[in-house]
């Protein structure tokens, strides 16, 4: 599905280059669950973007499907990336102003959907993640774990192909945090690919495979053969995440 290839991101901060990624390399194939984990600063998040076509890197091939992102204009990059890639984000990023089926409808209308198929599409999709109950209410009504199921609900609304997940249970209580990833945990199994970075090795337990960055690069890439086992992926980390 993607595969990067010595992949290198840096940037200039005076006279010191920071390298964010250092020749990556990775593969993710369809169907997949892969928790990403490593210090502040080891090059997670910058990875995450850089799958997500949010940044492109100095360096490398980035291939979806064998295609080098490199050789398709921009418009086409971001086509790929709105329709086909779904975002889900540590502070939940809904309109306040919109309601919870407003919110998750709201990537139909910027793809020109009609406006009867958007909101079947949004009830649909919150149903699906048993937020149907509450499509009428404002974010400002909802509890953190109840936000970020809508946002879960937005990010699938375009069918993506992938989900990408920056720490998205970290304003969420132990309770809500629990729901969420047994969402993720349901979606993948009915096929969903997701990519989600966390500094929580009970989160991570979710995933189907761990990987562990530090200085930028991949240190480690560990099947995780039992959820639920956070000693387990601890016990993986060693010195990376200290």
């Amino acid at each position: 599905m993607i595969q990067l290839n010595s992949v290198s991101k840096y940037y200039q901060m005076g006279e010191v280059e920071v390298r964010a990624l250092d020749d990556v390399t990775l593969n993710i194939a369809k169907g997949q669950f892969i928790a990403i984990m490593g210090a502040s600063g080891s090059g997670k998040s910058t990875l995450m973007n850089v799958l997500g076509l949010l940044d492109l890197p100095i360096t490398g091939e980035y291939l979806l499907e064998n295609t080098d992102i490199s050789e398709l204009a921009d418009n086409e990059v971001s086509r790929i990336r709105n329709q086909h890639y779904g975002f889900v984000f540590q502070s939940y990023n809904l309109f306040p102003e919109l309601t919870a089926l407003e919110n998750v409808a709201l990537p139909l209308m910027y793809a020109k959907k009609p406006s009867k198929e958007r909101r079947e599409r949004a009830a649909a999709l919150l149903s699906k993640v048993q937020m149907d109950h509450r499509m009428n209410h404002f974010p400002a009504q909802l509890s953190g774990g109840e936000q970020q199921r809508v946002a879960v609900a937005r990010a699938l609304v375009n069918e993506p192909s992938l989900l990408l997940a920056d720490e998205p249970t970290g304003n969420l209580s132990s309770g809500h945090e629990e729901e969420i990833m047994q969402l993720f945990a349901a979606l993948n199994d009915e096929g969903a690919t997701i990519v989600m970075v966390t500094h929580s090795a009970a989160v991570a337990g979710y995933a189907k495979d761990l990987i562990l960055i530090s200085d930028g690069r991949i240190v480690s890439e560990t099947p995780i053969t039992q959820r639920f086992r956070p000693v387990e992926i601890a016990n993986m980390q060693g010195g990376y995440l200290k």
